[in-house]
Formats: C-alpha cells, structure tokens, sequence
C-alpha cells in the first residue's frame, strides 16, 4: 500500500534525515563546546578560569575540569565519530581510560581501550551505563590487584616467601609450547569479550578461532577435567555457548545463597557455570563464595592440576594466569 501523506507532513524517509542531520549537528556542538572550553583554560589561566570564566557561564569548576578531561584525552579526540555526542557518556570513558592505563599501562591500556571501539563494543549510541559496565569490571580488577599486594606485603612483614610465581602469560604461548591443564577458573568474562562472543553472529567455531581454549585441555579418557566459569545470570546463555565452545560439558550452575522465601529473580548477579568432560562426575555440593581465592583454593582440594585461570591474576603457587595481549 502506498504511504499517503497529509500536505505539510513529512515521510518517515524525511523525519529519518531531518533527525539524523539534528543528531550530527548536536555531536559537532558537543565537540566544538569540548575544544572551546579547552582552549580558553589553556589561555586564560586556572586561577581566571575557575572563577570569572565559572561564574558568567554559570557552570561549577568542578564541571568545566570534566570538559577539560575530556579535550586531554586523545583517544576520545581521535575517534570522537565513532564515540557518543553527550557529556556524561564520554566523561566516563575518561574514567575508564584512566583505569585502564591504570592496570595494563599506558601502551596496552590505551590499545585495549581503541580495540573496544573500533570492535564497535563502544560506538555511537552506548550509553552512560553500558560504559559503566565496563569501568565496573576494570574496577573490580583493581580491587583483586592491590588485595594481592597487601596480602604479599603481609607475608614480606612475617618473613615468609613473597616472591610467588604468577606466571602469567597469553593463551597463544599456550598453545606453541603444548601446555595442557585439567582445572580451569574463569572467574569472570572480561565485557568486551562477553558482549562480542554473545551475539548471534559469533558461534561457538568463531571463539575457538579467536580464543583456542580448547587446545589446552589435558585427554579425558582417564581423569575429569573441570572448569568453573562466572557470568552475569542474564549472560548465562553466552556463558554455556563459550563452555562449549572451550570443550566441556554444561553440568550445572551454583546461584547465590537465596535469603527470601519463593522465586527469586536474578538478573546481573554473577553465577557459576560448572562445565566437564571425563568418565567421573565432580559435583561438589556448594561453592564458600564467588571470590577468586576462595575458588582457587576450592579447586585445588577437588582438582588435579595442572591448574589455569583465565583473565584472571593470583599469586598462588600453581596456577598459570592467562590474560590478554
């Protein structure tokens, strides 16, 4: 059926170009707003700056020092058409590139970072919370690190061993050097990995190819091998396409301890996969907690090693770390 149109009425062809030209005209005011603020606190001065230029445009300091974050970043500058035209949006993408650099390095943090945009894992219309999921996950990264740390500096002060082997190392040196593991962490998948691997695009041949997790698992035929691994229960399908896709079994799923009586709904709460292949079942009745250590430590007792843990750090002694290069 044809579209009739009212005189005066525009199509729905029409409102799509009307809005989309509105849309790139307001990216490129936000853009230029960025670039103006910047320029007038690099040539005024900060004391000029946080006070007359603050208080005739109304705008509290602490707001123009986030526009000037904002201009000083040139990862957000260098791909500002593939990033989101709003204020709060591309604030926190300071934030994250801040903790990125944080934890893997000025070179690497920034790498990673331009790797989620131009996979498209960041783009033009996420949103404040999507990159708050991401900063979440660094974040909580962070946290393992620095308890790691204060846990090795408390041994250094009891005059006990601290130089612990983290071995850590990339699944590709894995895989040359025929490394094979029959217990397997995976405490949690890294966003942008969970997010890629979970559209209906990717199967699960296309994560062997990209992550070969698969390769390093020891023969089955006599011994079980194992693998927990976390994910968010409205990502749990992800996480059983990604177990298969790393050779193992889906068996079951640890939740967490439920404190109201009836169902409950579980929606972004992390829960654990537990994944197998051999002749004899593992089923360990309850996990003590999500907690990295507490896993690592669960495992050791009920696992043969060697033992892996992906994206992940510790500084147990024998375990091997897998991270991403």
């Amino acid at each position: 059926m044809s579209e009739v149109l009212v005189q005066g009425h525009l199509s729905v062809d029409e409102h799509i170009e009307r809005i989309e030209g509105c849309l790139q005209r307001t990216r490129q005011s936000i853009f230029d707003t960025i670039v103006s603020i910047k320029e007038c606190y690099e040539q005024v001065g900060k004391d000029v700056f946080q006070t007359e230029v603050s208080t005739r445009l109304g705008i509290h300091p602490s707001t123009l020092s986030r526009w000037i974050q904002i201009g000083n970043s040139m990862l957000i500058m260098d791909h500002k058409e593939s990033l989101p035209p709003t204020f709060s949006s591309l604030y926190e993408l300071t934030r994250l590139e801040k903790k990125y650099v944080d934890f893997y390095g000025e070179k690497n943090g920034t790498k990673k970072l331009e790797h989620l945009i131009e996979g498209e894992f960041i783009h033009s219309t996420s949103e404040k919370s999507d990159i708050q999921e991401y900063l979440k996950g660094i974040e909580d990264k962070l946290k393992k690190r620095k308890k790691q740390q204060r846990e090795k500096d408390l041994l250094s002060l009891g005059g006990e061993e601290t130089d612990l082997p983290t071995n850590t190392t990339d699944i590709n040196t894995l895989v040359e050097s025929n490394q094979k593991f029959r217990t397997f962490l995976i405490p949690q998948i890294p966003p942008e990995l969970l997010k890629g691997w979970g559209t209906e695009m990717v199967d699960e041949n296309d994560i062997v190819d990209r992550f070969p997790l698969v390769d390093l698992r020891y023969p089955s035929v006599d011994q079980t091998v194992l693998c927990l691994l976390g994910v968010p229960m409205n990502h749990i399908h992800t996480g059983i396409k990604v177990l298969t896709s790393f050779g193992f079994t889906y068996r079951d799923v640890y939740v967490p301890t439920q404190r109201k009586g009836g169902l409950v709904s579980y929606s972004k709460e992390v829960v654990f996969l537990r994944g197998e292949r051999g002749p004899k079942s593992i089923i360990p009745e309850r996990l003590k907690s999500g907690e990295t250590e507490d896993l690592l430590k669960f495992l050791e007792d009920v696992c043969e090693g060697p033992h892996l843990l992906v994206f992940d750090e510790t500084y147990r002694e024998g375990w091997t770390c897998l991270q991403i290069q």
